[in-house]
C-alpha cells in the first residue's frame, strides 16, 4: 500500500508546484518570480542551504 502511495504524493507535489508557480507568475509579475526560482534552486542543489533558511530568505 505505502508503493502506490508515494506516486500519488509526487503527482500531488508536481502539481501544487506548477499551481505555486503559475500564481506568482500571474500575481507577483515575471521578474519576481524568475529570480526567486533561479536563486531557490541554487541555494538548495549547488549550496545545500537548508530549505528553512530558503523559505525565511524569500519571505523577506
Amino acid at each position: 500500500m505505502i508503493a502506490l502511495i508515494r506516486p500519488t504524493i509526487a503527482v500531488l507535489l508536481g502539481v501544487l508546484a506548477y499551481q505555486f508557480f503559475v500564481t506568482g507568475w500571474e500575481g507577483v509579475g515575471m521578474v519576481q518570480t524568475v529570480f526567486l526560482t533561479g536563486a531557490s534552486f541554487l541555494l538548495l542543489e549547488k549550496w545545500n542551504i537548508h530549505p528553512a533558511y530558503v523559505i525565511l530568505g524569500a519571505l523577506v
